[in-house]
């Protein structure tokens, strides 16, 4: 009887090393996919805040042209 409970105790105890592998790789794979979704959005508002910065400098560039010509029209 004491083999059989020891079988049922190893085989519990492995049961229960398989949860927990499963759960750290869960975890894991879980912190990845997050770690992929967050990188590829900051990409996407790293390319929109540059986008944003060369739109923003052109118009000034644009408006300092306006403002030099309409002094010089003077």
């Amino acid at each position: 009887m004491d083999d059989a409970d020891d079988s049922i105790m190893d085989i519990k105890n492995q049961i229960q090393e398989l949860e927990n592998i499963w759960r750290d790789t869960y975890v894991d794979f879980e912190s990845r996919v997050f770690d992929a979704v967050v990188s590829y959005y900051q990409d996407i508002i790293d390319n929109y805040s540059e986008l944003h910065d060369t739109l923003s400098n052109s118009n000034s560039a644009i408006l300092n042209a306006i403002q030099k010509q309409i002094a010089l029209e003077r």
